[in-house]
C-alpha cells in the first residue's frame, strides 16, 4: 500500500481510521458497561442494587470529566463528544430500569420469606 512505501497516508484515510478506532472504542466501552451488567444480575437484588448506583455515581463522574475534556480543555472533538455522552447516557437509562428491576425482586424475596413464616 502507499504508506508502506512512502510511510505516509492521506488525510482522508487518516481521518476513516480514527473514525473507525473511535466507534470501536465507543462499542468497547459500551460492552464493558454491559458485561458488569451481566455480572450485577448474579448477586443478591440488594447487593446489585448497591453495585448498579456504583456504577451510575461512576457514569456520571465520566460524563462530567467528558464534558470537562470537550468544553474546557479541549481534548475532545464534537463528533466523539457525542459518541462519548450517548453511550453513558444509554447506560444510564439501562441502570434505571435495573435498579427498578431489582427492587421488585428485592419485595417479592421479602414477600416469600414473610409468607414462609
Amino acid at each position: 500500500s502507499m504508506y508502506i512505501n512512502s510511510k505516509k497516508i492521506g488525510k482522508d484515510t487518516y481521518n476513516q481510521n480514527m473514525n473507525k478506532y473511535d466507534t470501536d472504542l465507543a462499542n468497547i466501552r459500551k460492552e464493558i458497561i454491559r458485561l458488569r451488567n451481566k455480572r450485577s444480575y448474579l448477586l443478591s437484588p440488594e447487593k446489585a442494587i448497591d453495585d448498579l448506583d456504583k456504577e451510575r455515581k461512576d457514569i456520571i463522574n465520566k460524563i462530567k470529566s467528558t464534558q470537562s475534556n470537550y468544553f474546557i480543555k479541549g481534548k475532545l472533538d464534537k463528533e466523539n463528544y457525542g459518541k462519548e455522552v450517548q453511550v453513558y447516557q444509554e447506560r444510564l437509562a439501562e441502570i434505571e430500569k435495573d435498579q427498578l428491576t431489582f427492587h421488585i425482586k428485592s419485595k417479592k424475596v421479602k414477600r416469600k420469606k414473610w409468607n414462609k413464616k
